[in-house]
């Protein structure tokens, strides 16, 4: 048999190569004879190291043997990957959200009301435990909020502090009670058993730690005091010096280890209630149950649900990431971290608010107007019976004990 000569073994790379054997014994070696050197052309392309590139501008840069430093894209790739995980096995909150997407794009959904006061819409309450602090200020334009920590009446010990209210637990607490006020047309709510009811139905755990922070925020809402100032014009502006709950009733267990703050009655003050009476703004209870993991994304939510529709159809409002910190973060120390967080809460937002229309990029958001949550917005409480009737005779009215 013939050897292989150089001049074969260097056509093997030709698309047009011809096995030059002379019998089927030469065919067979020179055809084995290519496809190992196809194969062995196959490994080292794959095992290679890469060629050096240019580091920090450097063209005559090279790497030491062994390092590959991690560049911008890979990094890009490997967060898309931990979202792509995210996304393939979300957490509870996550199908929550999903879920509750899923029912309120249905062809056949009829939502459910609940109502926030139109301040509480543009303001919000304290993300997290302010410990000592005994006064929350936040401001939205022509609106501003001051939140004051208040006493209740011990049995034994007199008056005691009561902290500020915080988290996503008071804000739907508020919506809770403003939603019986409204549908029942009296300041007067009894929230012993409606209210773990109501937490039931947005899925909150009733049972436990859940319950007992419940109440403990229901307690610090009742005892709070606030201010609401509104400009009304370059020369005028209103104040209300109110509280959300005129008077309520406190159980306090005898154990020292259970010192929980239970208001089995509230009646809201008369302030309140009739501001909440000519400013209620209805949101969509499925939605508020979908997003009771997150206070940002709740108050998120509401201002979209009170602003979007008075934008100007013919001219969208841009929001600079500066303002929405000054907003909904100003506990962030850097605006490209609060930009993360509130696009986060957005997304999330944005499922349960399909109707909602917004753009963002490096400089701000820029909202469009849309459809509200809840088409028909209550204007004056004389005008609801109707529509507690309606409630009441859904299957699920989530409102009632």
């Amino acid at each position: 048999m013939t050897n292989e000569s150089p001049d074969i073994a260097g056509t093997f790379d030709d698309p047009n190569w011809q096995n030059p054997g002379r019998d089927d014994a030469e065919r067979a070696y020179f055809e084995r004879k290519r496809q190992e050197h196809i194969t062995a052309k196959a490994l080292a392309a794959r095992f290679a190291p890469p060629p050096a590139k240019p580091v920090y501008g450097d063209p005559n840069f090279k790497p030491l043997a062994g390092f590959r430093p991690l560049s911008q894209p890979v990094r890009k790739v490997a967060a898309v990957a931990r979202a792509t995980r995210k996304a393939q096995n979300p957490s509870r909150t996550g199908l929550r959200v999903i879920e509750a997407a899923v029912t309120i794009q249905a062809s056949d959904y009829r939502p459910e009301v609940a109502y926030q006061h139109t301040v509480l819409c543009q303001t919000c309450l304290p993300f997290k435990n302010p410990g000592e602090v005994r006064e929350w200020n936040r401001s939205n334009g022509r609106v501003q909020l001051s939140l004051e920590a208040g006493k209740a009446m011990h049995p034994e010990q007199g008056f005691i502090p009561v902290g500020l209210p915080f988290g996503a637990k008071p804000r739907l607490i508020l919506a809770y009670l403003n939603t019986r006020a409204v549908l029942s047309q009296s300041p007067v709510i009894e929230v012993e058993s409606s209210l773990r009811a109501f937490s039931k139905e947005i899925g909150l755990d009733t049972t436990g730690r859940e319950l007992r922070v419940i109440k403990d925020q229901l307690a610090r809402l009742a005892a709070s005091r606030i201010t609401l100032g509104v400009v009304v014009s370059p020369t005028e502006a209103r104040t209300i010096n109110t509280n959300f709950v005129q008077s309520f009733n406190l159980w306090f267990p005898k154990a020292e280890n259970q010192r929980l703050l239970w208001p089995t009655n509230i009646t809201l003050s008369t302030d309140y209630f009739e501001s909440l009476k000519a400013h209620a703004v209805p949101l969509d209870l499925n939605a508020l149950g979908a997003l009771a993991h997150s206070a940002l994304a709740l108050d998120a939510y509401a201002w979209l649900g009170q602003r979007l529709h008075r934008v100007d159809p013919r001219a969208p409002s841009f929001i600079t990431w500066a303002a929405l910190r000054a907003q909904f973060g100003p506990d962030f120390t850097r605006v490209r971290k609060f930009r993360e967080t509130f696009l986060a809460a957005l997304r999330q937002v944005k499922a349960v608010y399909p109707a909602a229309k917004l753009d963002h990029d490096t400089r701000g958001l820029t909202i469009h107007y849309s459809a509200p949550p809840i088409q028909k917005r209550l204007v004056q409480v004389s005008a609801l019976p109707n529509l507690e009737a309606e409630q009441a005779a859904r299957p699920r009215a989530g409102l009632e004990s």
